[in-house]
């Protein structure tokens, strides 16, 4: 290969997603036939994913699911061929979930260093084990992602993903907030964080499997917590301070190179404002589906009703590809 490609399969993922869920929601056959002929396509013609970087863990864990749950979508489309369908089923497994199950397996050969890699990394290769579990039907790979959210060692682990337990909100608005792995590293991975763990819990609610909930809605405190400070209002951040306890990311670790070692003492400014199209689904889930108090997602839904919106405009949240979200590949990291 002369460059890098990897954006056609951000693109054509998030198209046949966006096409199928058009085609189950409004019935419009041509929109199912479009989104067919692209996940026929790269059955027949992507062949693998290589790279001279770890990076392209990253795109097997966000596209694998993007794919993988644009297929489950069309599961039951009488217009995609019984054999078509087992071609691409074959090439989920072989293409996407080897690089993904090595990835988690191995720490990204990181010597065996369960926490070198962050968060956001295991939580895309989890989703794409689930989503594509799900659509085989593999009950073997659905519980080996179930035992490493709420068991494992790694970074995507719920323990990990959330390092310290959950804390009062100075303000009294929310209840409980807790920061996550990545809030003292930047805020774009910060929200990529919730936005992926997000999509993981819904596929694993509608497989009765309840990520959401676990260790007290732990998930929702983080979701709280990188709301808040995220949060603009009138054009300005509602806060200026977090509650924050210092994190040492990879000073004492096996990693052969040591050298990315750091402590975090304050979160981070970095990319302060980032927008995730997923704010929604955690609101609808905790306060509409659960029943929980409106205040116990207090930010969650002010950032919900804001990207809800373009300028005045009501659109949704777009999902994958609006440049709200960016303008290359990270416009791609969730489905929306």
């Amino acid at each position: 290969v002369s460059k890098e490609n990897y954006i056609q399969a951000d693109e054509d993922a998030a198209a046949a997603f966006q096409l199928a869920l058009r085609w189950c929601i409004g019935g419009e056959e041509d929109c199912a036939k479009s989104a067919v002929a692209i996940l026929n396509t790269w059955a027949t013609v992507c062949k693998g994913i290589t790279a001279n970087d770890n990076n392209q863990y990253l795109l097997a864990g966000f596209q694998g699911h993007a794919f993988a749950n644009a297929a489950e979508l069309l599961r039951d489309y009488q217009g995609w061929e019984s054999a078509d369908q087992d071609r691409f089923k074959q090439w989920l497994k072989s293409v996407w979930y080897e690089k993904n199950r090595w990835f988690l397996d191995n720490h990204g050969g990181s010597n065996n260093c369960p926490l070198h890699y962050w968060s956001n990394w295991e939580l895309a290769n989890l989703a794409s084990i689930m989503a594509i579990g799900i659509y085989l039907e593999d009950v073997q790979m659905v519980s080996y992602v179930n035992h490493l959210f709420h068991y494992g060692e790694g970074s995507g682990a719920l323990h990990n993903m959330v390092p310290f337990g959950p804390v009062a909100d100075p303000d009294g608005k929310t209840p409980v907030i807790a920061q996550s792995m990545e809030s003292g590293r930047d805020q774009g991975h910060a929200t990529l964080v919730v936005s992926m763990c997000a999509e993981l819990c819904r596929m694993a609610q509608n497989i009765g499997l309840d990520f959401w909930g676990a260790d007290e809605n732990l998930v929702l405190a983080m979701c709280e917590y990188t709301a808040k400070y995220n949060l603009k209002v009138d054009g300005n951040y509602i806060c200026e301070t977090m509650p924050f306890t210092p994190y040492s990311y990879c000073m004492e670790c096996s990693c052969t190179n040591r050298n990315h070692g750091t402590v975090h003492i304050s979160v981070s400014s970095a990319s302060r404002g980032t927008l995730r199209p997923c704010w929604d689904l955690i609101y609808s889930h905790y306060v509409k589906e659960k029943g929980l108090p409106a205040s116990s997602a207090y930010y969650t839904k002010i950032f919900a009703d804001q990207v809800r919106k373009s300028d005045g405009v009501l659109v949704g949240d777009c999902g994958a590809g609006d440049p709200r979200y960016g303008s290359s590949s990270g416009a791609f990291d969730q489905l929306g």
